[in-house]
């Protein structure tokens, strides 16, 4: 809920800023131009009833012949003139004295000590009565009884008299007071509004945004099987749901692949040392055989050398001989179809570690895929970032624009470093989730340098096996050659047995192939020791490959899918 609480936050403070600035850039220059146009239409007004006022002297004393009768007929026009509610007009001679007054008392007496008089009789001298220009009219602001009021007047010169409308500036203010109540009161309207709609607005983005983060909290905690997140709409968060959905659904299927690889993984390295001590056996067996072998073909060049003294023994040794050259050759086709399956075995587990190589490096390829979706993370981390800095400096020029405003701006001010605070924040989540993904980019390399490793060295086991199969077959070719000779020899046993006079013609020849038997017998005998040594490397090998499936299969455990 902390997500939740920094990001409503931060939008309806963000969004209650720029609407009051924006009603700030516009209920002031409004409120300003409504006084301004308030100041020019009563300035126009109080002209035009000075000019009347005028326009009707110059025409009393036009049209009257008594001056004197035109002048009281003049003074009641005057004494009838209001301005606003307690506004009155008045006239004083060029010299400062009362002519026309609502207060008797101010009539007949100079009232220069009036500031506003002495500034109006200082003034005569710029009305010019044949130029009827900006002068013809004049103002005055001044302190009456405390009250602040103004006067328009003008100067009528055949009478030498300053005609005067007066008014007081606090009626004329209310229209002013009033436009700024309204004002006010809209913007009040507005930012309630406002308020109503980021509360509704912010918690339709933050609502998906906060399910997300418990999925990828639990995610982090390793565990894969937690549901899909449900977003709707077409916006960039759902366009996030979505993608977080597919994350985990390949990341789940990538760790199910490799859980299963590594299994299959154990099962063939048993299998491969199971195959290497049947191996190991089988070539001491071989090598037993061969050696007897080797001993029988020694005993027979050394018969052959003195079988003319022994030429009455000659029979009985010839059936040994028969019984032997059996024996041999039943031995002999035994190594060649155990040689033969041994060849097919090491073939097929060629084939399975190649197998496992494939499936390693689409392993590799799957989390530098993973990686690839970290990197678009710490882009928009990185665009987290950007953001709150941002929004820090705003909020720094806001508590600047504060700071000038005075005791006016200090609750701007609070406000201000409020989102100054959330920025710094909303930046310090965005290093820690940096750190985070940093940590889970460096597992993932760990885990591709350990399937590079597992790969380089199934593909060395492959190739020692490959050498293994090779000698196998030299084996087999080497008992190809053999089985026709001991057919041969056991042929010419039966026919020495039956022909024993031709025995000894057959002497020298029958000792050039025991010769040639004891020479292929100990080639035989060092294959089969080296066919035994390349066992206990294959043993050796499914050793370690098991180690290193074990230890992978203890770090995908963390995970639960």
């Amino acid at each position: 809920m902390k997500i939740k609480h920094k990001l409503s936050t931060k939008l309806i403070v963000s969004i209650y800023i720029l609407l009051a600035i924006t009603l700030v850039s516009i209920a002031v220059p409004s409120y300003f131009a409504i006084v301004d146009e308030s100041d020019k239409v009563l300035t126009t007004q109080m002209e035009e009833r000075v000019m009347c006022a005028w326009d009707v002297a110059d025409g009393l004393s036009s049209t009257t012949a008594n001056q004197e009768s035109a002048k009281k007929a003049f003074e009641q026009y005057v004494l009838s003139r209001q301005v606003g509610q307690k506004g009155y007009g008045y006239a004083v001679t060029s010299s400062g004295i009362g002519l026309y007054h609502p207060d008797k008392s101010q009539v007949g007496v100079s009232l220069l000590e009036q500031e506003q008089i002495k500034e109006m009789v200082s003034n005569v001298s710029k009305f010019d009565m044949q130029k009827y220009g900006m002068a013809k009219v004049l103002k005055v602001n001044y302190i009456h009884n405390g009250e602040s009021k103004f006067a328009y007047y003008t100067y009528y010169k055949p009478w030498d008299m300053i005609i005067a409308l007066s008014g007081y500036t606090a009626e004329f203010q209310a229209a002013k007071t009033r436009a700024l109540e309204i004002t006010v009161f809209v913007g009040i309207l507005i930012l309630f509004a406002a308020s109503i709609i980021t509360y509704f607005l912010s918690k339709s983005i933050t609502k998906p945004i906060v399910k997300i983060s418990e999925s990828m909290s639990e995610v982090k905690a390793g565990n894969l099987t937690v549901e899909k997140v449900q977003i709707k709409g077409k916006d960039e968060v759902s366009a996030l749901g979505e993608s977080f959905n597919e994350m985990l659904l390949k990341i789940s299927g990538m760790i199910k692949g490799i859980q299963a690889n590594t299994t299959q993984l154990e099962e063939q390295s048993g299998t491969l040392s199971k195959v290497s001590l049947e191996l190991s056996k089988t070539s001491d067996e071989v090598s037993g055989a061969i050696g007897e072998v080797a001993n029988g073909a020694t005993e027979q060049a050394s018969d052959l050398v003195n079988i003319s003294g022994i030429i009455q023994d000659f029979g009985n040794d010839l059936d040994r001989i028969s019984e032997l050259v059996d024996k041999v050759y039943g031995n002999s086709k035994l190594i060649s179809s155990k040689a033969n399956n041994s060849n097919s075995e090491l073939q097929a587990l060629v084939d399975s570690i190649k197998n496992i190589g494939q499936s390693f490096e689409e392993v590799s390829t799957k989390i530098s895929t993973l990686g690839s979706n970290i990197n678009q993370i710490q882009e928009i981390t990185s665009a987290i970032n950007s953001i709150a800095d941002q929004t820090n400096l705003l909020a720094l020029n806001a508590a600047i624009e504060a700071a000038r405003a005075g005791e006016a701006g200090r609750g701007f001010s609070v406000v201000a470093d409020e989102i100054r605070k959330l920025a710094e924040q909303s930046k310090v989540s965005s290093e820690n989730i940096n750190r985070i993904i940093g940590k889970i980019t460096s597992e993932a390399n760990d885990v591709i340098t350990t399937t590079d490793v597992v790969n380089t060295e199934l593909k060395d086991q492959s190739s020692i096996i490959e050498g293994s199969i090779i000698s196998f077959r030299d084996i087999v070719s080497s008992m190809e050659e053999i089985l026709p000779q001991i057919e041969q020899i056991n042929g010419a046993t039966k026919q020495i047995d039956e022909k024993k006079e031709a025995i000894i013609k057959r002497v020298e020849a029958a000792s050039s192939v025991a010769e040639e038997t004891s020479a292929a017998s100990e080639e035989i005998s060092a294959s089969a020791e080296e066919m035994n040594s390349s066992a206990e490397e294959v043993s050796n090998s499914s050793k370690l490959l098991n180690d290193v499936s074990q230890k992978i299969s203890a770090q995908l455990n963390r995970f639960k899918v």
